[in-house]
């Protein structure tokens, strides 16, 4: 139901889009001008015949509409040498106010279709998910995304890749509805064409078309986080760092995780060497097209309150996977927490802060996440399973 009412914002926001574009090629105006002509036509034509021709001014009009937008039917026709006369000059003059007519409506369609293959057009989708910046894994971001959401998210780009290059991006990932806004992700324009007010999630992608340092890179991608919390306080925004003396920096940016290249490279390395299949096993988790994989799944209600053994014997039965551990929305110490009694300057303007950033002094939370967690745990509300599950043998395929 959400999403058929999302789909309906983006199509009245589309509608309201080609009226305004219209309106902007002087369409209302031309089919103003036809009209008159139209009616001054008929007029024309029943002072010429009369009633000998046409029974009332409505039927002469009526046979100008249809005469000028070359319907013809032919059942009623000038009958004296002035009246066929004028019917050709009203034929000419109708075929060409048509035709003007209809090719604006078609210029402006064309325009807006050329517009948007240029990454230059608004973007109306709502709750969607926004990826900014380009390098050659975000294909397999986008394997993923589309394997994990089933093809039911909205993705917008926003990058420098020059159009030729999108329309085959999009061409092969059309199932994840993809739409592209060319420009820097750094600066405002791009990012409010793609809708980023409106977006669910931000992934800032490192940018590496350019020849630049690794720093400079991220310094890049700091600025496109700032740039985002700008235009949208509340928006979740994920990084991708390529140093880790970036990593604290997008931290104070906004950006709500970031993911550090080769943080793990290490520690593979050392597990082929002295733990061999470690690194296999993970892997195998980590490739969701096939062989097993990690699925974030919300257990159903009448286990809230259960201990976690019986979460377990349902990731089982149900799921046909093993519960590797649970992940938790926690309330942590808010601001209002360490606000004073006497609400100083200080205070206000921390309580200011937190509300320009679309959130309240109570609204911080932290992630809690408890691997293997004790059978006799109790399940909260606000606790989502994590399991291992074989990927179906359909979906290898």
């Amino acid at each position: 139901m959400g999403r058929l009412v999302m789909a309906l914002r983006q199509t009245r926001a589309e509608a309201k889009l080609y009226l305004r574009e219209l309106s902007r090629a002087n369409l209302p105006r031309i089919a103003l001008a036809i009209f008159t002509i139209m009616l001054i036509s008929g007029m024309v034509l029943w002072l010429i015949e009369g009633r000998e021709t046409f029974r009332t001014p409505f039927d002469a009009i009526w046979w100008a509409i249809v005469t000028m937008t070359t319907v013809g039917y032919g059942d009623i026709t000038p009958q004296e040498p002035p009246g066929k006369l004028a019917a050709m000059v009203i034929i000419l003059t109708g075929v060409a106010m048509v035709s003007v007519f209809t090719a604006t409506i078609s210029s402006v369609f064309v325009a807006t279709r050329i517009r948007e293959g240029e990454g230059l057009q608004d973007i109306f989708y709502e709750g969607h998910l926004v990826i900014a910046g380009w390098n050659p894994g975000a294909e397999t971001l986008l394997e993923s995304l589309r394997e994990m959401s089933g093809g039911k998210i909205n993705v917008v780009f926003v990058n420098n890749l020059e159009p030729s290059v999108m329309e085959d991006v999009l061409e092969r990932y059309r199932d994840l509805k993809p739409k592209f806004v060319r420009g820097d992700s750094t600066h405002e324009t791009p990012l409010r064409r793609a809708g980023v007010d409106r977006s669910q999630a931000v992934i800032l992608l490192p940018d590496m078309q350019e020849a630049a340092t690794a720093a400079q890179v991220d310094q890049k991608t700091i600025l496109a986080a700032l740039t985002v919390k700008e235009l949208n306080p509340r928006v979740s925004v994920y990084a991708y760092a390529l140093e880790a003396e970036s990593v604290p920096h997008l931290r104070r940016g906004g950006v709500d995780r970031v993911v550090l290249r080769d943080a793990h490279a290490g520690y593979l390395l050392a597990c082929h060497a002295l733990a061999p299949g470690i690194p296999e096993v993970i892997d195998e988790l980590l490739t969701i097209t096939h062989g097993h994989r990690l699925e974030r799944v919300r257990p159903p209600r009448n286990l809230i309150g259960k201990p976690v053994s019986e979460v377990r014997e349902w990731a089982q039965k149900v799921k046909q996977g093993l519960l590797i551990g649970l992940v938790s929305e926690q309330k942590v110490l808010g601001a209002s927490d360490i606000l004073s009694e006497d609400f100083s300057s200080i205070d206000a303007f921390i309580k200011r802060k937190f509300e320009e950033a679309g959130r309240s002094a109570d609204e911080l939370a932290a992630t809690h996440i408890e691997i293997n967690p004790d059978s006799d745990r109790i399940l909260n509300e606000n606790d989502v399973a994590v399991i291992i599950t074989r990927v179906d043998a359909s979906e290898e395929g």
